[in-house]
């Protein structure tokens, strides 16, 4: 189990790196443009979806450990629900605690609609592909214990997080690495018993919703 678990990793750590060196190298080019954030954002998640796809094709086995393009109305329904709640409590923890903070994230695009793609559309899908697809779904396929094959995404997505995040506020950053983490499980946990990454797409989606504040005082501004 040890060594499928590395192996796992490995798989992620690829995907991850070559979607890195991509957006550098797009960036680069690119440098004039006033688009750059959005840019960049776009080239990850689809650098995400296309280097994951293209590792499990040709490193794990196939595509399939992605996960199933199916949407099990019923489990579906109830993801969305539990994610609500823990959307909602987090919510309200975070306004309590971030009241006196005022923080924009550097790297967020300024135009609404590129804000809620990323948010809704791109963030979900190839950050979904990389963690609970290629990652979680290589070991599951591998028989790992299916508490590790959720827990480890979880942790790690949590963990990322930290790079984009590291000049932020301490108590904004705490909040943002938890919020991940609780995300990643929820997320995992639905793509474990469903079989479905599409699932967690949703779930995704669903918990970036905590977002829509942010947007609308965008749009106010």
């Amino acid at each position: 189990m040890i060594f499928d678990i590395l192996y796992a990793l490995g798989l992620w750590f690829l995907a991850f790196i070559l979607t890195v060196f991509s957006v550098n190298a797009v960036v680069a080019i690119s440098r004039r443009f006033h688009e750059q954030k959005v840019l960049s954002g776009v080239v990850m998640q689809a650098g995400f979806v296309m280097y994951s796809l293209l590792v499990a094709r040709f490193l794990a086995g196939g595509i399939e450990v992605i996960g199933k393009a199916s949407f099990p109305p019923m489990k579906l329904l109830e993801a969305l629900a539990v994610s609500s709640v823990f959307v909602l409590a987090l919510y309200g923890v975070s306004q309590k605690m971030l009241r006196e903070e005022k923080y924009e994230p550097p790297f967020a695009p300024r135009n609404i609609l590129e804000l809620a793609a990323l948010a809704f559309i791109a963030g979900p899908l190839g950050e979904e592909i990389l963690f609970r697809g290629l990652l979680e779904g290589y070991m599951l396929t591998r028989n790992v214990d299916a508490r590790v094959a959720v827990a480890l995404p979880a942790v790690l997505f949590s963990l990322i997080h930290w790079i984009p995040f590291k000049d932020a506020p301490s108590k904004h950053r705490a909040l943002i690495l938890f919020f991940a983490l609780v995300l990643g499980v929820v997320a995992g946990y639905y793509r474990a018993v469903t079989g479905s990454i599409t699932v967690a797409v949703a779930v995704h989606a669903m918990f970036n919703t905590s977002q829509i504040d942010y947007i609308l005082k965008r749009r106010a501004s």
